[in-house]
């Protein structure tokens, strides 16, 4: 057999290797998305009625803390 050849235990493990990373990266894309979906629907209750232009002021906000939650508390 050809020594640059990939054997068929190690096609197998790249594939599962690749299946796993972008498994993991969705879940993590879904995670973020929740929290900012968590963020919003936080913003919504507190506003109470929906002034567009506060909200977004407020959401901004929100979203800056949740993020960067080091920045908001030295300020």
């Amino acid at each position: 057999m050809d020594a640059h050849l990939p054997t068929l235990g190690a096609l197998l493990f790249e594939g599962i290797v690749a299946e796993l990373v972008e498994k993991n990266l969705a879940q993590r894309l879904w995670d973020r998305f929740e929290e900012r979906l968590q963020v919003v629907m936080t913003a919504l209750a507190k506003s109470g009625s929906v002034d567009l232009k506060q909200f977004r002021i407020l959401f901004v906000f929100s979203v800056q803390q949740t993020s960067f939650p080091e920045a908001s508390s030295s300020s």
